[in-house]
């Protein structure tokens, strides 16, 4: 608009109506205008608009003061170098719990095993690990610096003792046994090194007896809470856009039903937000 536009009372009047009903002006940008007029009118540039509003939607985020640490994705341990044992994880939770704490204002750092979803937008970092041995180092890494870790990745419990540094050829290369050890547990590894203030949730999958190997799972890896799900029911488990999940805590249980992961990924930090002291 024109000079005379924007300090016409009228205009004035609505402007100072809307400021007090609390809604938020961006003031026109000064300048020479198409009228020969010089001061206010012209529209800001579209930089400054952005800038202006992210700080606003910044402010109003009510994670903005946490920094989250989350794994994501299978991991693969080496047999050869092009054969590795893994699992059927595609990152698909983990990633939805990183868009959902992205949207809260938090600094999130993912550390992902292989998986073909595209990087969530925002991240504050991004590693890419293929083994639980990387995944931990990488973890560890990041622990002393964030206040919320959601460990989601589905790591592989052993590794081969050996890996062969060239092509195991079938017929050529003899292989009656593959001798395997056993990985670290990374969720507990940095569960024994926790500090106060850091809240640690896990994630188990159960084929039976979910709850009840749930609840020892989480004493046994010493973290706040663990999310327990189970592949026996259509549409949950590895590859599915969909799951349905049961929050376990100390004296704490609540059981979300099926519903698509980007969706669940929000109703779990929502659930997880005043548990945590993070609701402000």
């Amino acid at each position: 608009m024109d000079l005379d536009m924007w300090t016409h009372p009228s205009n004035q009047n609505n402007i100072s109506g809307l400021i007090e009903k609390g809604i938020n002006i961006i003031d026109p940008a000064s300048g020479a205008l198409a009228s020969g007029l010089e001061g206010k009118g012209r529209m800001p540039e579209p930089e400054e608009l952005v800038k202006k509003l992210e700080n606003y939607f910044t402010n109003l985020a009510p994670l903005k003061h946490i920094k989250a640490l989350i794994t994501a994705g299978p991991t693969y341990e080496n047999i050869d170098p092009v054969r590795f044992i893994g699992n059927y994880s595609t990152g698909k939770m983990g990633y939805a719990l990183c868009n959902a704490l992205i949207a809260l204002g938090a600094k999130v750092h993912l550390v992902s095993g292989p998986s073909s979803l595209a990087i969530p937008k925002g991240l504050a970092s991004f590693t890419k690990v293929r083994s639980a041995l990387e995944m931990l180092a990488a973890c560890e890494e990041l622990a002393d610096g964030i206040d919320l870790g959601i460990f989601a990745a589905a790591v592989s419990d052993y590794r081969p003792k050996t890996t062969a540094s060239k092509k195991l050829k079938k017929g050529i290369d003899v292989i009656d046994t593959i001798e395997l050890v056993e990985n670290p547990d990374i969720l507990k590894t940095l569960s024994e090194a926790k500090k106060q203030g850091q809240y640690y949730i896990g994630f188990a999958l159960e084929t039976d007896n979910l709850i009840a190997n749930a609840k020892a799972k989480r004493l046994k890896k010493g973290c706040d809470f663990i999310i327990a799900n189970s592949p026996s029911t259509e549409g949950t488990g590895f590859a599915y856009d969909t799951n349905k999940v049961s929050i376990i805590g100390d004296n704490y249980q609540c059981d979300i039903p099926l519903m698509a992961k980007e969706d669940l990924a929000k109703e779990i930090i929502t659930q997880l937000m005043p548990l945590l002291n993070y609701a402000k």
